[in-house]
């Protein structure tokens, strides 16, 4: 998903970078949240983070041409690999808010390495606390986030 799709066809209430607001009701920083990624996880990526709610999330991929997701109330955020874009889903904490987008953004990178993405696949038959996939992002986000309070980014 590109950043001039997103703008053309989602008119967000704010954006900078690749972070793109269709709540009204998100309250942070986008500079701040930027420089937490760009200082924390030091990621060069394009890819766009969005921050809505998940019914917003299925009709801008079904806008898009993909299919819609069965998207659970109680998830976060979510790394949508058809689309190439992270979303966002709870925001009304800010630290929480980092949290999710620390761990997304692993989930991209786990998907950018040929070797890794094969657990993707493997992982589906296995209870969520039991993929290696997820122990892997709950890892890095630990990571990043000790970084983050350390730098006092939080």
């Amino acid at each position: 998903m590109e950043k001039e799709w997103i703008l053309n066809h989602l008119s967000p209430k704010e954006y900078k970078h690749n972070l793109f607001v269709l709540d009204e009701e998100f309250q942070w920083n986008l500079e701040h949240i930027q420089y937490a990624i760009d200082t924390c996880v030091g990621v060069d990526s394009n890819i766009p983070i969005i921050f809505c709610d998940p019914c917003q999330a299925n009709d801008m991929v079904s806008l898009y041409g993909e299919e819609e997701n069965i998207i659970p109330f109680y998830v976060s955020g979510l790394y949508w690999r058809e689309v190439g874009a992270i979303f966002i889903f709870h925001y009304e904490d800010y630290t929480t808010t980092i949290r999710t987008i620390f761990h997304e953004l692993r989930h991209m990178q786990q998907d950018q390495d040929d070797n890794f993405r094969l657990h993707f696949h493997t992982d589906k038959a296995l209870p969520y606390e039991k993929r290696i996939t997820e122990i892997d992002a709950y890892k890095w986000e630990k990571i990043y986030l000790e970084k983050a309070y350390e730098l006092q980014l939080l």
